[in-house]
């Protein structure tokens, strides 16, 4: 529980280091879970870090979902069911994050990544969709 606590304290510091710009654009990110587009949930706005050698990167996402089926996307645009997408993601954003990262971050492969780790756990699920608001670098002490 201790390291949870640790990880939502340093998302919490991570958005404040955001230029002002992708912070508005991190809180406009919030929907009420569903798009345009029937078969797309809107999962939000997720922080999540990248430890690298001399440094730390914080990135800030919006992460969307797509589903084969508008039915699947109705049941999974349910507040409680997109609740569950973003513990998944997080999860798995947790779980396969690169150790290091010397580049910048790939956005097509993590794409990749998200849609292999939740198509096990979510059948349906067709594409997942991240977009980068924004990063920001840390240096370590």
């Amino acid at each position: 529980m201790r390291v949870h606590s640790v990880i939502l304290i340093l998302a919490a510091v991570a958005c404040s280091f955001l230029t002002t710009e992708s912070a508005v654009a991190a809180g406009a990110a919030k929907s009420d879970g569903k798009d345009q587009n029937s078969h797309i949930v809107e999962v939000g706005a997720m922080t999540f870090s990248v430890d690298a050698p001399l440094h730390t990167q914080y990135v800030v996402t919006k992460i969307a979902v797509e589903f084969s089926e508008p039915a699947d996307a109705r049941i999974y645009g349910e507040p409680k069911n997109i609740v569950r997408l973003r513990d998944a993601i997080l999860t798995t954003l947790v779980d396969t994050r690169p150790y290091p990262i010397e580049t910048e971050l790939d956005q097509d492969a993590l794409q990749l990544r998200l849609k292999q780790a939740l198509t096990r756990k979510v059948p349906s699920l067709n594409s997942v969709k991240v977009a980068i608001l924004g990063t920001r670098k840390v240096p370590r002490r």
